[in-house]
């Protein structure tokens, strides 16, 4: 229960920052009419950036996850070394990879899209 609790908050909170970042930010204020224009599809630009920034944090939720993941099995690993309960360890050890693929899946993701955004803004004088 306590992994669930805590990837949760976690997730919540890097959410809120994004949000925050792209949308309540005085940076955003000027820089979201440049690069989308006043009002993209109909809507305020900002609306239409949040959007867009949540749609984009979606495949990053399991890659947190698996962060997390990575933390607690870490956590427990030690705690049965501590023990001495070299079995236990070795049973954590391999509940790791599946975690480690999300979390680098994560770590690619995060990467290309912001290397896309700095392109992008480059290519467009922003």
């Amino acid at each position: 229960m306590r992994e669930v609790i805590s990837t949760s908050l976690c997730n919540v909170i890097i959410f809120a920052c994004l949000a925050g970042v792209v949308t309540v930010s005085p940076e955003a204020d000027k820089m979201n009419p440049k690069a989308f224009g006043v009002m993209p599809f109909g809507y305020p630009v900002n609306r239409v950036v949040f959007v867009a920034a949540s749609l984009l944090y979606l495949p990053l939720v399991p890659a947190v996850c698996g962060m997390m993941r990575l933390k607690f099995i870490q956590a427990a690993m030690d705690k049965a070394a501590e023990r001495q309960e070299w079995e236990h360890v070795e049973w954590l050890s391999t509940m790791k990879r599946q975690p480690q693929r999300l979390a680098m899946f994560g770590l690619a993701y995060f990467v290309t899209i912001y290397f896309a955004w700095i392109v992008w803004a480059e290519t467009h004088g922003l």
